[in-house]
């Protein structure tokens, strides 16, 4: 028997919403970013980094130049109250950020390669390569890491970053891929 016009519209409505919020593109209002240190949140939009002060990076990825424009990683950091200057010591230098991206793809940093103090070269987040936003296969976010010699952190289409206590944490035995001879 074939519902009604009327119910198989409110059905449809209701699978288009739920569908909706299943999809794990969709986030929070105007959300870019989601960044966490500890008991802190946020989620950051793209106003939120207009905010920051601007910086740009000139990096060879694959073989190829290319210029990138963004904001400095450690400034987005500091939104959830990362430490920098001379707070940045003792227990500090046990923090490591993991930085996660849509594909599943993820990569951990030192905290301290974000401090000016112990990197020469910052690590930005682009939203802009080579004068243009980046593509969609690269976006809306890239952490892009100038003096790598591979690009292999250089990650795309960023959604999260995440400081964590390794002093804190728990010690697991990881098990690792054998070598190839």
């Amino acid at each position: 028997m074939r519902l009604p016009f009327h119910s198989r519209l409110i059905r449809s409505v209701w699978l288009l919403a739920l569908c909706a919020l299943a999809s794990p593109g969709l986030r929070a209002a105007d959300s870019l970013l989601s960044v966490t240190f500890g008991d802190q949140h946020k989620e950051v939009s793209a106003a939120d980094l207009a905010q920051l002060a601007p910086v740009a990076a000139d990096v060879v990825d694959h073989g190829k130049p290319h210029h990138y424009r963004g904001v400095a990683a450690r400034d987005v950091l500091a939104l959830v109250g990362m430490p920098q200057g001379e707070k940045f010591r003792g227990a500090a230098l046990a923090l490591v950020v993991r930085v996660r991206a849509a594909d599943g793809y993820v990569v951990v940093f030192s905290l301290a390669e974000f401090d000016p103090a112990f990197r020469e070269q910052t690590i930005l987040l682009a939203d802009h390569m080579d004068g243009a936003p980046l593509p969609a296969t690269a976006g809306p976010l890239r952490l892009v890491c100038p003096g790598d010699k591979r690009p292999a952190r250089s990650i795309r289409q960023v959604l999260s970053m995440e400081v964590i206590s390794l002093a804190t944490g728990e010690r697991k035995r990881v098990a690792l891929p054998k070598s190839q001879p």
